[in-house]
């Protein structure tokens, strides 16, 4: 009897079926995690209440265990953002297809749901061929354009596009400053983060001992640029409290066309009994998620309620 060997479309099937078998489990690990986290958690709040009635709530102990359970209300966060993602599901893709795809997300991380993405030219005018999309309510979008297998793409692969968010008044609310090409073949992935108030830190040289603070303000900002002096607009940046043992998140904003950044936290959001200050360190992401920058191995220690920083990142050489 002959063998009979599978064509390139079963075994491209199984393939797919092999990843979603696997992104599955993923999800299904991550909610185990969320699981186990949630009941150590309610234990350590068990624990603490025991202490509490035992020395009182200014004990070391208590003041311990009572940070640590800060803590773990950023890592229920982040996980559960984790959870969030690992639930999306991507919409079928081949060669004869272009997209992109991406989430919409609030300076908190939570996913903004029912604005609208198009592509639009360099003369602000909008791409009717590629349709748009609307995000979910995990603020997921996808654009595909797909050609008939054998048939050119219309699209010229140098012009660029750029994606714009509005509002369901069709209010502008974003453009992306780097270009999209169109590339039958290629996916691209672009995670917007938005903000309604750009926050300008208040001027240098009022620290916590200046005799004006602000309350309980504490503010980052700065300027990104690359080598050649041109600004680094469009990345992520996220600002870290380093700590012997787990980092606190303080917040994650956006440069804007200028390479400025800011971003406003608080107090709860890094001190506990034995830290008065920050010790503060910065990451710079991409669109794509790709790491360009961090400030983790020279951290800024004791951090004043203003702080600036000057970044220059070596631009990437075209291939």
């Amino acid at each position: 009897m002959a063998t009979q060997v599978p064509g390139n479309d079963q075994i491209l099937k199984r393939l797919d079926s092999s990843f979603t078998g696997l992104d599955d489990q993923r999800t299904e690990q991550l909610k185990r995690t969320r699981t186990m986290q949630t009941i150590k958690d309610n234990a350590l709040k068990k624990e603490q209440a025991r202490l509490e009635q035992k020395y009182g709530v200014d004990h070391p102990r208590v003041k311990k265990i009572a940070a640590r359970i800060d803590y773990n209300l950023g890592a229920f966060k982040e996980l559960d953002g984790e959870i969030e993602r690992s639930e999306i599901t991507v919409p079928e893709f081949d060669v004869n297809t272009w997209m992109v795809h991406g989430r919409v997300l609030d300076q908190q991380g939570a996913g903004i749901n029912g604005v609208t993405l198009a592509l639009y030219d360099a003369n602000g005018q909008v791409e009717s061929k590629l349709g748009f999309a609307c995000t979910d309510d995990r603020g997921y979008y996808a654009i595909r354009y797909q050609v008939e297998e054998g048939k050119p793409s219309p699209f010229d692969e140098e012009t660029n596009y750029y994606l714009m968010v509005t509002d369901s008044s069709n209010k502008l609310m974003h453009k992306e400053i780097e270009p999209l090409n169109i590339v039958i073949g290629q996916v691209d992935y672009r995670l917007i983060i938005l903000s309604d108030v750009v926050c300008t830190p208040p001027p240098p040289g009022r620290d916590a001992g200046g005799g004006n603070n602000n309350g309980d303000i504490w503010s980052v900002g700065g300027t990104v640029v690359y080598d050649d002096n041109t600004p680094a607009a469009g990345l992520i940046v996220s600002v870290y409290d380093k700590d012997l043992i787990f980092d606190d998140a303080l917040g994650t904003t956006i440069t804007n066309e200028n390479g400025r950044f800011s971003l406003i936290y608080r107090s709860d959001a890094f001190r506990d009994f034995f830290e008065k200050k920050p010790d503060l360190y910065l990451k710079i992401l991409d669109q794509k998620d790709n790491q360009l920058f961090s400030s983790k191995k020279v951290f800024r220690a004791e951090a004043s309620r203003v702080e600036d920083f000057e970044i220059v990142l070596k631009r990437k050489k075209p291939k």
